[in-house]
Protein backbone atom coordinates (compact mmCIF):
# COMPACT_ATOMS: atom_id res chain seq x y z
CA UNK A 1 0.00 0.00 0.00
CA UNK A 2 0.75 3.42 -0.36
CA UNK A 3 -0.09 6.74 1.92
CA UNK A 4 -1.14 8.71 -0.97
CA UNK A 5 -4.16 11.25 -1.18
CA UNK A 6 -6.49 9.05 -3.31
CA UNK A 7 -6.06 6.32 -1.47
CA UNK A 8 -7.83 7.83 2.03
CA UNK A 9 -9.78 10.46 0.74
CA UNK A 10 -13.58 10.36 1.83
CA UNK A 11 -12.68 7.76 4.37
CA UNK A 12 -14.77 8.08 7.75
CA UNK A 13 -13.29 7.76 10.77
CA UNK A 14 -14.52 8.86 14.16
CA UNK A 15 -15.13 12.54 14.12
CA UNK A 16 -14.01 13.04 10.56
CA UNK A 17 -12.77 12.40 7.25
CA UNK A 18 -9.44 12.44 5.01
CA UNK A 19 -9.69 15.12 2.31
CA UNK A 20 -6.38 15.74 -0.03
CA UNK A 21 -4.78 13.08 2.19
CA UNK A 22 -5.32 15.51 5.25
CA UNK A 23 -7.64 14.30 8.66
CA UNK A 24 -10.36 16.72 9.17
CA UNK A 25 -12.18 17.07 12.19
CA UNK A 26 -14.52 19.89 12.85
CA UNK A 27 -13.02 22.20 11.06
CA UNK A 28 -9.64 21.40 12.12
CA UNK A 29 -6.87 19.39 10.27
CA UNK A 30 -4.86 16.87 12.01
CA UNK A 31 -2.18 14.46 11.50
CA UNK A 32 -3.27 11.40 10.51
CA UNK A 33 0.28 9.42 10.98
CA UNK A 34 1.57 7.41 14.53
CA UNK A 35 4.90 9.62 15.00
CA UNK A 36 7.58 8.10 17.42
CA UNK A 37 11.51 8.03 18.11
CA UNK A 38 13.28 5.47 18.67
CA UNK A 39 17.16 4.72 20.03
CA UNK A 40 18.40 1.00 18.24
CA UNK A 41 21.60 1.25 21.35
CA UNK A 42 19.01 0.89 24.10
CA UNK A 43 18.99 -2.85 25.29
CA UNK A 44 16.17 -5.22 23.74
CA UNK A 45 15.41 -7.79 21.91
CA UNK A 46 16.80 -7.25 18.67
CA UNK A 47 20.52 -6.02 18.14
CA UNK A 48 21.99 -2.59 18.51
CA UNK A 49 21.10 -2.12 15.17
CA UNK A 50 17.54 -3.20 14.74
CA UNK A 51 14.08 -2.26 16.02
CA UNK A 52 10.95 -4.64 16.95
CA UNK A 53 7.72 -2.74 16.52
CA UNK A 54 5.52 -5.37 18.59
CA UNK A 55 1.74 -6.01 17.35
CA UNK A 56 -1.61 -8.25 18.82
CA UNK A 57 -2.20 -11.18 16.77
CA UNK A 58 -6.03 -11.17 15.67
CA UNK A 59 -6.12 -7.55 14.77
CA UNK A 60 -6.36 -6.54 11.63
CA UNK A 61 -3.19 -4.41 10.02
CA UNK A 62 -2.54 -2.40 6.86
CA UNK A 63 -0.41 0.30 6.91
CA UNK A 64 3.24 1.95 5.33
CA UNK A 65 5.60 2.22 7.78
CA UNK A 66 8.67 4.64 7.22
CA UNK A 67 11.54 3.66 8.96
CA UNK A 68 13.27 6.60 9.42
CA UNK A 69 16.34 5.84 6.60
CA UNK A 70 14.66 6.89 3.66
CA UNK A 71 13.02 3.32 3.79
CA UNK A 72 9.91 1.81 3.87
CA UNK A 73 7.18 -1.17 3.81
CA UNK A 74 3.84 -1.84 3.38
CA UNK A 75 2.62 -4.62 6.36
CA UNK A 76 -0.83 -6.16 6.31
CA UNK A 77 -2.33 -9.16 7.95
CA UNK A 78 -4.52 -10.60 11.06
CA UNK A 79 -2.01 -13.25 12.95
CA UNK A 80 0.80 -10.39 13.06
CA UNK A 81 2.90 -10.32 16.10
CA UNK A 82 5.45 -8.05 15.41
CA UNK A 83 7.82 -6.19 12.46
CA UNK A 84 11.73 -5.88 12.73
CA UNK A 85 13.81 -3.71 10.37
CA UNK A 86 17.47 -3.72 10.92
CA UNK A 87 19.31 -0.12 10.00
CA UNK A 88 22.50 0.36 8.21
CA UNK A 89 24.01 1.72 11.83
CA UNK A 90 22.96 2.15 15.43
CA UNK A 91 21.25 5.78 16.18
CA UNK A 92 18.00 7.56 16.87
CA UNK A 93 15.52 7.20 14.30
CA UNK A 94 11.51 8.65 13.59
CA UNK A 95 9.07 5.89 12.54
CA UNK A 96 6.19 6.89 10.77
CA UNK A 97 3.10 4.52 10.67
CA UNK A 98 -0.02 5.29 7.77
CA UNK A 99 -3.15 3.26 7.61
CA UNK A 100 -4.59 0.54 9.65
CA UNK A 101 -2.38 0.35 12.48
CA UNK A 102 -4.96 -0.77 15.79
CA UNK A 103 -2.98 -1.61 18.51
CA UNK A 104 0.66 -1.57 19.34
CA UNK A 105 1.94 -3.78 22.32
CA UNK A 106 4.74 -3.56 24.22
CA UNK A 107 3.03 -4.79 27.50
CA UNK A 108 6.49 -4.57 29.49
CA UNK A 109 8.92 -6.72 26.81
CA UNK A 110 10.16 -6.76 23.39
CA UNK A 111 11.90 -3.46 22.40
CA UNK A 112 10.45 -1.41 25.34
CA UNK A 113 13.84 0.81 26.19
CA UNK A 114 14.52 1.55 22.50
CA UNK A 115 11.26 4.22 22.79
CA UNK A 116 12.27 7.81 23.44
CA UNK A 117 8.86 9.42 22.54
CA UNK A 118 5.63 9.85 21.04
CA UNK A 119 5.65 12.71 18.79
CA UNK A 120 1.99 12.35 16.84
CA UNK A 121 -0.66 9.29 17.89
CA UNK A 122 -2.59 9.93 14.78
CA UNK A 123 -5.56 8.66 13.08
CA UNK A 124 -4.54 4.82 12.37
CA UNK A 125 -7.72 2.87 13.58
CA UNK A 126 -6.62 2.82 17.15
CA UNK A 127 -9.13 0.14 19.15
CA UNK A 128 -7.30 -0.82 22.50
CA UNK A 129 -4.15 1.06 24.48
CA UNK A 130 -3.66 -1.79 26.52
CA UNK A 131 -1.07 -1.99 28.10
CA UNK A 132 0.64 -0.42 24.81
CA UNK A 133 3.65 1.27 25.58
CA UNK A 134 3.85 -0.80 29.62
CA UNK A 135 7.81 -0.15 30.56
CA UNK A 136 8.93 1.97 28.23
CA UNK A 137 10.59 3.82 30.88
CA UNK A 138 12.56 5.52 28.43
CA UNK A 139 9.97 7.32 26.89
CA UNK A 140 9.52 11.48 28.13
CA UNK A 141 6.80 12.62 25.95
CA UNK A 142 3.63 11.59 24.22
CA UNK A 143 1.75 14.45 22.57
CA UNK A 144 0.84 15.58 19.04
CA UNK A 145 -2.91 14.50 17.78
CA UNK A 146 -4.66 11.77 18.17
CA UNK A 147 -8.05 10.29 16.73
CA UNK A 148 -8.76 7.26 19.22
CA UNK A 149 -11.24 5.45 16.83
CA UNK A 150 -13.04 3.06 19.06
CA UNK A 151 -10.72 2.93 22.51
CA UNK A 152 -12.22 2.15 25.50
CA UNK A 153 -9.63 0.44 27.45
CA UNK A 154 -6.06 2.31 28.16
CA UNK A 155 -4.84 -0.08 31.13
CA UNK A 156 -1.45 0.06 32.19
CA UNK A 157 -0.99 1.87 28.53
CA UNK A 158 2.20 4.92 29.48
CA UNK A 159 2.73 2.60 33.37
CA UNK A 160 6.73 2.91 33.87
CA UNK A 161 7.05 5.57 31.54
CA UNK A 162 9.21 8.48 32.50
CA UNK A 163 6.38 11.13 31.52
CA UNK A 164 6.59 14.68 33.00
CA UNK A 165 3.46 15.82 31.83
CA UNK A 166 0.08 15.01 30.10
CA UNK A 167 -1.62 17.09 27.50
CA UNK A 168 -3.26 14.73 25.22
CA UNK A 169 -7.09 14.54 24.83
CA UNK A 170 -8.63 11.14 26.60
CA UNK A 171 -10.82 8.66 24.37
CA UNK A 172 -14.40 9.77 25.13
CA UNK A 173 -15.26 6.35 25.34
CA UNK A 174 -12.77 5.65 27.71
CA UNK A 175 -14.15 3.49 30.27
CA UNK A 176 -10.85 1.93 31.86
CA UNK A 177 -7.78 3.75 32.62
CA UNK A 178 -6.54 1.21 35.54
CA UNK A 179 -2.87 2.11 36.01
CA UNK A 180 -2.65 3.69 32.61
CA UNK A 181 0.43 6.29 34.19
CA UNK A 182 1.35 4.66 37.26
CA UNK A 183 5.15 5.17 37.73
CA UNK A 184 5.63 7.99 36.08
CA UNK A 185 6.76 11.59 37.10
CA UNK A 186 3.89 13.55 36.57
CA UNK A 187 3.81 17.07 38.20
CA UNK A 188 0.03 17.94 37.38
CA UNK A 189 -3.20 16.86 35.25
CA UNK A 190 -5.54 19.19 33.65
CA UNK A 191 -6.98 16.56 31.06
CA UNK A 192 -10.88 16.04 31.14
CA UNK A 193 -11.87 12.52 32.28
CA UNK A 194 -14.22 11.04 29.72
CA UNK A 195 -18.01 10.80 31.45
CA UNK A 196 -17.96 7.08 30.91
CA UNK A 197 -15.03 6.19 32.99
CA UNK A 198 -15.68 3.83 35.88
CA UNK A 199 -12.27 2.88 36.94
CA UNK A 200 -9.23 4.29 37.28
CA UNK A 201 -7.50 2.41 40.31
CA UNK A 202 -4.05 3.09 40.33
CA UNK A 203 -3.86 4.71 37.29
CA UNK A 204 -1.58 7.82 38.72
CA UNK A 205 0.36 6.21 41.67
CA UNK A 206 3.38 7.38 42.41
CA UNK A 207 3.76 10.20 40.50
CA UNK A 208 4.44 13.74 41.46
CA UNK A 209 1.14 15.38 41.37
CA UNK A 210 0.96 18.42 44.03
CA UNK A 211 -3.03 18.95 43.14
CA UNK A 212 -6.29 17.96 41.76
CA UNK A 213 -9.01 20.10 40.29
CA UNK A 214 -10.09 17.63 37.58
CA UNK A 215 -13.83 16.79 38.56
CA UNK A 216 -14.10 13.20 38.64
CA UNK A 217 -16.88 11.52 36.38
CA UNK A 218 -20.77 10.71 37.85
CA UNK A 219 -20.15 6.65 37.09
CA UNK A 220 -16.91 6.25 38.69
CA UNK A 221 -16.88 3.30 40.89
CA UNK A 222 -13.37 2.54 41.52
CA UNK A 223 -10.29 4.39 43.03
CA UNK A 224 -8.58 2.45 44.49
CA UNK A 225 -4.94 3.23 44.72
CA UNK A 226 -5.76 6.47 42.18
CA UNK A 227 -3.41 8.83 43.69
CA UNK A 228 -1.33 6.72 46.57
CA UNK A 229 2.42 8.44 46.74
CA UNK A 230 2.21 11.56 45.04
CA UNK A 231 2.41 14.97 46.60
CA UNK A 232 -0.99 16.10 47.08
CA UNK A 233 -1.95 18.60 49.41
CA UNK A 234 -5.54 19.10 49.54
CA UNK A 235 -8.43 17.48 47.89
CA UNK A 236 -11.69 19.77 47.71
CA UNK A 237 -12.87 17.43 44.10
CA UNK A 238 -16.11 15.90 44.49
CA UNK A 239 -16.56 12.15 44.58
CA UNK A 240 -18.99 10.20 42.55
CA UNK A 241 -22.01 9.21 44.37
CA UNK A 242 -21.66 5.62 43.03
CA UNK A 243 -17.87 5.49 44.38
CA UNK A 244 -17.81 2.05 46.25
CA UNK A 245 -14.26 1.44 46.91
CA UNK A 246 -11.40 3.84 47.51
CA UNK A 247 -8.81 1.56 49.38
CA UNK A 248 -5.23 3.26 49.58
CA UNK A 249 -6.76 5.97 47.16
CA UNK A 250 -4.97 8.91 48.84
CA UNK A 251 -2.20 6.93 50.47
CA UNK A 252 1.41 8.82 51.34
CA UNK A 253 0.22 11.97 49.90
CA UNK A 254 0.62 15.50 52.08
CA UNK A 255 -2.52 15.64 52.94
CA UNK A 256 -3.44 18.50 55.41
CA UNK A 257 -7.46 18.38 56.30
CA UNK A 258 -10.70 16.53 54.25
CA UNK A 259 -13.58 17.86 54.29
CA UNK A 260 -15.30 16.19 51.25
CA UNK A 261 -18.45 14.48 51.69
CA UNK A 262 -18.04 10.47 51.24
CA UNK A 263 -20.51 9.01 48.74
CA UNK A 264 -23.25 7.13 50.77
CA UNK A 265 -22.40 3.87 48.60
CA UNK A 266 -19.21 3.79 49.87
CA UNK A 267 -18.18 0.47 51.77
CA UNK A 268 -14.39 0.04 51.69
CA UNK A 269 -11.77 2.58 52.56
CA UNK A 270 -9.11 0.96 54.00
CA UNK A 271 -5.85 2.88 53.86
CA UNK A 272 -7.54 5.71 52.10
CA UNK A 273 -5.75 8.32 54.06
CA UNK A 274 -3.24 6.12 55.72
CA UNK A 275 0.24 8.33 55.76
CA UNK A 276 -0.75 11.89 55.23
CA UNK A 277 -0.40 15.03 57.75
CA UNK A 278 -4.09 15.18 59.04
CA UNK A 279 -4.78 16.62 61.82
CA UNK A 280 -8.84 16.48 62.05
CA UNK A 281 -11.52 14.59 60.73
CA UNK A 282 -14.90 16.00 60.98
CA UNK A 283 -16.84 14.20 57.51
CA UNK A 284 -19.72 11.61 58.46
CA UNK A 285 -19.20 7.84 57.63
CA UNK A 286 -21.34 6.39 55.42
CA UNK A 287 -23.79 4.20 56.75
CA UNK A 288 -22.62 1.33 54.37
CA UNK A 289 -19.31 1.36 55.40
CA UNK A 290 -17.50 -2.17 56.73
CA UNK A 291 -14.03 -1.71 56.39
CA UNK A 292 -11.85 0.93 57.78
CA UNK A 293 -8.90 -0.96 58.29
CA UNK A 294 -5.69 1.57 58.19
CA UNK A 295 -8.02 4.35 57.35
CA UNK A 296 -6.22 7.43 58.72
CA UNK A 297 -2.70 5.51 60.09
CA UNK A 298 0.35 7.39 60.50
CA UNK A 299 -1.36 10.89 60.53
CA UNK A 300 -1.50 13.72 63.18
CA UNK A 301 -5.17 13.56 64.51
CA UNK A 302 -5.96 14.92 67.92
CA UNK A 303 -9.50 14.37 68.30
CA UNK A 304 -12.16 11.92 66.86
CA UNK A 305 -15.89 12.89 67.30
CA UNK A 306 -17.32 11.25 64.25
CA UNK A 307 -19.76 8.23 64.56
CA UNK A 308 -18.97 5.08 63.64
CA UNK A 309 -21.63 3.33 61.42
CA UNK A 310 -23.70 0.64 62.98
CA UNK A 311 -22.35 -2.02 60.09
CA UNK A 312 -18.94 -1.33 60.15
CA UNK A 313 -17.06 -4.79 61.36
CA UNK A 314 -13.27 -3.64 60.82
CA UNK A 315 -11.37 -0.87 61.70
CA UNK A 316 -8.52 -2.94 62.59
CA UNK A 317 -5.63 0.08 62.91
CA UNK A 318 -7.95 2.87 61.49
CA UNK A 319 -6.12 5.38 63.99
CA UNK A 320 -3.00 3.47 64.53
CA UNK A 321 -0.20 6.11 65.34
CA UNK A 322 -1.56 9.39 65.75
CA UNK A 323 -1.78 11.55 68.66
CA UNK A 324 -5.70 11.24 69.87
CA UNK A 325 -6.14 12.30 73.84
CA UNK A 326 -10.27 12.94 72.99
CA UNK A 327 -12.76 10.29 71.55
CA UNK A 328 -16.32 11.60 71.96
CA UNK A 329 -17.42 9.66 68.61
CA UNK A 330 -20.07 6.87 69.22
CA UNK A 331 -20.52 3.73 67.07
CA UNK A 332 -18.45 0.30 67.88
CA UNK A 333 -21.60 -1.61 67.95
CA UNK A 334 -20.88 -3.75 65.17
CA UNK A 335 -16.94 -4.33 65.01
CA UNK A 336 -15.74 -7.74 65.44
CA UNK A 337 -11.85 -6.84 64.88
CA UNK A 338 -10.70 -3.27 66.35
CA UNK A 339 -7.08 -4.44 66.65
CA UNK A 340 -4.38 -1.90 66.99
CA UNK A 341 -7.47 0.09 66.41
CA UNK A 342 -6.47 3.36 68.39
CA UNK A 343 -3.16 1.78 69.20
CA UNK A 344 0.66 3.12 68.19
CA UNK A 345 2.16 6.51 67.88
CA UNK A 346 1.32 8.65 71.21
CA UNK A 347 -2.42 7.65 71.04
CA UNK A 348 -3.54 8.30 75.03
CA UNK A 349 -7.60 9.15 75.26
CA UNK A 350 -8.00 11.49 78.64
CA UNK A 351 -10.01 9.10 81.49
CA UNK A 352 -12.88 10.62 81.15
CA UNK A 353 -13.70 9.63 76.65
CA UNK A 354 -12.09 6.63 77.48
CA UNK A 355 -14.45 5.30 80.36
CA UNK A 356 -17.02 6.69 78.58
CA UNK A 357 -15.90 4.60 75.42
CA UNK A 358 -15.58 1.33 76.80
CA UNK A 359 -19.18 1.74 78.89
CA UNK A 360 -20.45 2.59 75.23
CA UNK A 361 -18.97 -0.58 74.07
CA UNK A 362 -19.95 -2.74 76.58
CA UNK A 363 -23.83 -1.95 76.11
CA UNK A 364 -23.85 -1.92 72.24
CA UNK A 365 -21.71 -4.45 71.13
CA UNK A 366 -22.46 -8.30 71.96
CA UNK A 367 -19.68 -9.58 69.46
CA UNK A 368 -17.23 -12.29 71.15
CA UNK A 369 -13.74 -12.48 70.94
CA UNK A 370 -12.49 -8.79 69.47
CA UNK A 371 -9.14 -7.96 69.68
CA UNK A 372 -9.60 -3.91 71.10
CA UNK A 373 -6.77 -1.58 71.30
CA UNK A 374 -6.50 1.72 72.59
CA UNK A 375 -2.97 2.76 72.69
CA UNK A 376 -1.81 4.47 76.30
CA UNK A 377 -5.20 5.16 77.32
CA UNK A 378 -5.91 4.50 81.69
CA UNK A 379 -9.53 3.57 82.82
CA UNK A 380 -11.56 4.17 86.15
CA UNK A 381 -14.50 3.82 87.51
CA UNK A 382 -17.44 2.52 85.29
CA UNK A 383 -14.47 1.90 82.86
CA UNK A 384 -12.77 -0.61 84.54
CA UNK A 385 -16.10 -2.15 85.39
CA UNK A 386 -17.06 -2.32 81.49
CA UNK A 387 -13.52 -3.33 80.97
CA UNK A 388 -13.72 -6.28 83.07
CA UNK A 389 -17.39 -7.38 81.65
CA UNK A 390 -15.93 -7.51 78.06
CA UNK A 391 -13.58 -9.29 78.93
CA UNK A 392 -15.21 -11.83 81.56
CA UNK A 393 -18.94 -11.77 78.77
CA UNK A 394 -17.38 -11.68 75.73
CA UNK A 395 -13.75 -13.04 75.82
CA UNK A 396 -12.62 -10.04 74.30
CA UNK A 397 -8.96 -8.64 74.16
CA UNK A 398 -8.38 -5.16 75.35
CA UNK A 399 -4.92 -3.66 75.21
CA UNK A 400 -4.56 -0.21 76.67
CA UNK A 401 -2.34 1.70 79.21
CA UNK A 402 -4.17 -0.09 82.38
CA UNK A 403 -5.94 1.80 85.58
CA UNK A 404 -6.00 5.42 86.03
Amino acid sequence: MTTTASLFDGKLFEGGLFNGGIFERSGAAINPNFVFTIDTTKAGVTGSSAFRIPMVSGSVYDFNVDWGDASNENVSGSALTAKDHTYSSPGIYIITISGTFPRIFFNDAGDKLKVLSTQNLGAVGWTSFAFAFLGCSNQTTVEGDVDWGVVTDCQSAWSGNNLTSWAVELPTGLTNCQSAWYGNNLTSWTIELPPGLTNCSYAWRDNNLTSWTVELPTGLTNCIYAWRDNNLTSWTVELPTGLTNCIYAWRDNNLTSWTVELPTGLTNCSYAWYGNNLTSWTVELPTGLTNCSYAWSGNNLTSWAVELPTGLTNCSAAWYTNAITSWTGGGWAGVTNANNAIGGGTNNINTTDYNALLVAIEANNQNNNVPFHFGLSKHSGAGTTARAALIADHSDTITDGGPA
